[in-house]
């Protein structure tokens, strides 16, 4: 099923995915976190993860703490940034408790204990910005905006 663009408001089936990925991902915990060749692997333990080819930043109480163009960056540092290692270290001890997606950009959002969210930016107007999988159900961030939804055969 395609959820298109418009309206650009909060629509029923937007809803109803996002009540639904946060029912199956309420209490998990970051496992890994991995740059791949063109994108970032997140994952939530077994049978949950989002690939995301797009924008993505951590934000902890409210101000940003690491962004994926952070990444191997220095900022005069001793060492370059890890985002492998940053995003475990800022997410990895917290439960998502909740998430929720933009239904005019796609954007997704996931919001854990203690003040962390990871946002995911759909950032492009033809290609599609992530894609999580949780237990069966694929959901992706389409180009310019709307999702499509999909269960997964077993």
């Amino acid at each position: 099923m395609i959820l298109p663009n418009e309206p650009k408001r909060m629509t029923p089936l937007t809803m109803d995915v996002a009540r639904e990925l946060t029912s199956r991902l309420t209490g998990s915990r970051l496992t890994t976190a991995k740059r791949r060749e063109h994108d970032w692997a997140f994952e939530f333990g077994k049978d949950v993860g989002v690939r995301v080819s797009c924008t993505w930043r951590i934000l902890v109480d409210g101000r940003m703490k690491f962004a994926g163009d952070d990444d191997g960056q220095q900022f005069g540092l001793p060492n370059p940034l890890d985002g492998e290692e940053e995003a475990t270290r800022l997410l990895g001890q917290r439960s998502i408790k909740n998430l929720t997606i933009r239904p005019d950009t796609g954007d997704l959002c996931i919001v854990f204990d203690g003040g962390a969210t990871l946002e995911f930016i759909n950032d492009s107007s033809g290609y599609e910005g992530w894609e999580l999988h949780a237990g069966g159900l694929a959901v992706i961030a389409l180009g310019g905006g709307g999702l499509a939804v999909m269960n997964l055969p077993k």
